[in-house]
């Protein structure tokens, strides 16, 4: 049992000094839940928890090491990535200033993001994050000899601890001072995430991502 916690802070240390860094999915979590509901800051949390988790899994099953190897699969994971985050960006500056009726300041609730969209957004993110794919996978690789258990436990464990950080921080930025001033601001928002997005996409395409091992 002692092995297995000091195998655990060696997986879960690198993993959760990354989970605080800047990237796209802490920039959704921003727009989500700044410029709408605190409901939809958390449900792309559980978004970006999942899309963790299916790294984790096919990495543990062995998949990963397939992937792993492939410069063409994490190629194309890059560029659907790279795609996908350019989309929202693009999005989000065209996206056009709300109307008073769809912002209440009084009740702190707006309307326009279903609950669904906020998951799918988190999930895809997370999924087409190619940082995160072969981060995810280095780890597994280092502990491909571990007990099943071990590593279905680690692959938990990153899912639940990115759910809840991003969980926290839609909670913290949608407080009931930092709502209105979110809410009364919403569309420059939207303009400095699309942008910000917009930039990570194209950093994302000229990063040069190499096979692991």
């Amino acid at each position: 049992m002692h092995s297995f916690w000091a195998e655990y802070i060696f997986v879960m240390g690198p993993f959760l000094a990354g989970l605080v860094g800047p990237g796209p999915d802490f920039v959704m979590i921003i727009r989500n839940s700044a410029a709408n509901t605190r409901k939809s800051g958390v449900i792309t949390a559980i978004g970006l928890g999942l899309g963790i988790l299916t790294h984790a899994t096919y990495a543990m099953f062995g998949l990963g090491v397939l992937i792993a190897k492939s410069q063409f699969a994490i190629n194309l994971i890059k560029y659907c990535g790279a795609a996908y985050i350019a989309y929202i960006g693009v999005n989000a500056l065209l996206s056009r200033q709300k109307l008073s009726k769809d912002i209440d300041l009084g009740h702190n609730e707006t309307k326009g993001m279903s609950s669904w969209h906020a998951f799918r957004m988190g999930y895809i993110t997370e999924l087409l994050n190619p940082h995160a794919a072969t981060f995810i996978l280095s780890i597994f690789l280092s502990v491909q000899l571990s007990p099943m258990v071990w590593r279905v436990s680690y692959g938990l464990s990153m899912s639940f601890s990115s759910m809840i950080w991003y969980s926290i921080a839609a909670i913290f930025l949608t407080n009931k001072i930092l709502r209105e001033r979110f809410l009364s601001k919403r569309h420059i928002i939207d303009r400095v995430a699309g942008v910000i997005l917009i930039g990570l996409a194209i950093r994302l395409l000229l990063a040069k991502i190499t096979v692991v091992g």
